[in-house]
């Protein structure tokens, strides 16, 4: 078991059977900051992924868009974020994905 809910699994689009890396990247976006990825499934609207993201771990507040979305060669989807507005190059981002 990998530690993640049914939910997640379902929206991932992996086994809760089977220990599965999250499929999450970090990539260099063309701003100098940082873009996160993640491979999910393909139509689990009913468990619908929203990235977040945080300077301070308690408000989920920096708005992040959605760059890119690519249909994989397994018809899962990967996804790609970046932040709306770069923080100052001394500050942290922390991420996290959330389903309803």
């Amino acid at each position: 078991h990998d530690g993640l809910s049914g939910l997640m699994e379902f929206a991932l689009g992996t086994s809760d059977a089977v220990a599965n890396p999250l499929p999450v990247a970090f990539l260099p976006d063309a701003f100098g900051g940082l873009s996160i990825s993640l491979d999910h499934a393909n139509g689990a609207d009913a468990a619908a992924l929203s990235a977040q993201a945080t300077r301070d771990l308690s408000l989920w507040e920096v708005p992040l868009e959605l760059t890119s979305r690519t249909l994989l060669p397994d018809g899962r989807l990967r996804s790609t974020w970046r932040p709306v507005l770069l923080p100052p190059a001394a500050d942290r981002l922390f991420y996290r994905f959330r389903t309803p």
